[in-house]
């Protein structure tokens, strides 16, 4: 498994905030989830969830809670059933969304609930 590189710079997002934009660190947050490395992702989705927050990007942060959602799924399946249903409920709300997947391209909301309720995401598994 090769990493994303979500740890290689997650120093920089804590040590020195005001350098990395909100949207860096979403997807810095996404690699993390990618990687399984799930206790740093809850901190980088935090972390850009202020960012968000501070300049007013609803449309960002309802994105970046979803994928918050789904990585708690991730983290720990066996008490995923309300987090899961509360994801889908979100991404109905949404038109397009960043996939799971690198290089975490905009995908339409519907298409990445599709693939993730078939299974198709699993931590540190690359696409061919």
């Amino acid at each position: 498994m090769r990493s994303s590189g979500a740890s290689r710079w997650w120093w920089l997002v804590f040590g020195v905030p005001a350098f990395v934009g909100p949207a860096a660190i979403h997807r810095a947050a996404l690699a993390a989830t990618h990687d399984a490395d799930f206790e740093l992702s809850a901190r980088l989705y935090e972390r850009a969830a202020r960012g968000y927050r501070r300049d007013l990007d609803v449309g960002a942060l309802a994105r970046l809670r979803v994928h918050q959602l789904m990585d708690r799924c991730l983290a720990t399946p066996t008490n995923a059933e309300d987090a899961l249903a509360e994801a889908e409920r979100r991404l109905a709300r949404l038109d397009m969304i960043e996939s799971l997947a690198p290089p975490f391209e905009a995908v339409p909301a519907n298409t990445l609930w599709t693939a993730w309720s078939n299974g198709a995401f699993e931590p540190g598994v690359r696409a061919a």
